[in-house]
């Protein structure tokens, strides 16, 4: 922090934009889940403190990742700090906020013609997963992350890009459960999901098990390397402690982890709630 503190004032170290957005995303919020504001139009329940709080966590963990510091060092300095940034953006911050939202605003929501279309395309689970993977592979791709990093503006859009396609990814999981799905197991279920619910638990535990397997050659690729890729994070001041080859490898295997650690906590509770009684019915 000495370095970026004598180099940046505290407007370009602690982004007060994103404090704002952060700020009216929560305003909006209490606002819609208020059965004494504009949730009262709909008859919304009023969140429970633990939907309160993973929004509040969402929030916060959105700060750290585009308002801290830390988008300063990923934005001029260190790759692995980008990386620290798209795995808040996709695996921490999406989950949180559809965790944080009460299931009769979710209905609502896709009670609109508008939501509907969206979350039955954009949200079913082969689309969700290959866009998603697809986007982590072209954002990772050297060529294309080095100019972007080149205009602060576009780096910042590709980053909530990220942010939506990983909403994306994790609305078959997150999204409110059936009570019961019936005539539908695994990939028949993944190519025919049911409405505005999320898929079942054997389907869950296949979806997150294929979105592990895309992550890995993007993973490997960037790091089982001995030259630097990124010639803009190589040419900039290694003020740090950290040399280009070195700080892209542990950028690799930071997101690798993180996705196998979100994935692998998503499987274990889809596991838990697959019904092992239908293999001996």
């Amino acid at each position: 922090m000495g370095y970026l503190d004598q180099h940046y004032n505290w407007l370009v170290l602690w982004h007060p934009e994103t404090l704002v957005l952060v700020i009216l995303l929560t305003v909006l919020y209490f606002q819609v889940t208020s059965p004494d504001a504009l949730g009262a139009r709909w008859g919304f329940s009023r969140p429970s403190a633990g939907q309160v709080r993973f929004w509040l966590a969402a929030m916060l963990m959105d700060y750290l990742a585009m308002g801290s510091p830390l988008a300063t060092v990923a934005d001029g300095y260190l790759y692995v700090a980008h990386m620290l940034q798209v795995t808040i953006l996709t695996m921490i911050v999406p989950p949180l906020i559809w965790a944080s939202l009460p299931a009769d605003v979710i209905e609502t929501l896709l009670n609109r013609p508008w939501a509907a279309r969206l979350f039955r395309i954009w949200g079913h689970p082969l689309l969700a997963l290959v866009i998603f993977n697809v986007l982590t592979w072209i954002w990772d791709y050297p060529p294309i992350l080095d100019k972007t990093l080149q205009v602060s503006v576009l780096f910042v859009i590709g980053n909530y890009i990220m942010l939506i396609a990983g909403l994306f990814l994790w609305w078959p999981v997150m999204a409110p459960r059936a009570q019961n799905i019936s005539g539908r197991r695994g990939f028949r279920e993944l190519l025919t999901p049911p409405a505005g619910v999320a898929i079942s638990a054997e389907a869950q535990m296949l979806y997150l098990f294929f979105n592990f397997d895309l992550m890995m050659p993007p993973t490997i690729f960037i790091a089982d390397t001995t030259k630097p890729f990124y010639a803009f994070y190589e040419q900039a001041p290694h003020v740090f402690g950290l040399g280009a080859l070195a700080d892209q490898q542990t950028g690799a295997l930071l997101m690798g982890v993180a996705m196998f650690l979100a994935y692998a906590i998503a499987f274990g509770a889809a596991f838990r709630r697959y019904d092992f009684s239908s293999w001996y019915a």
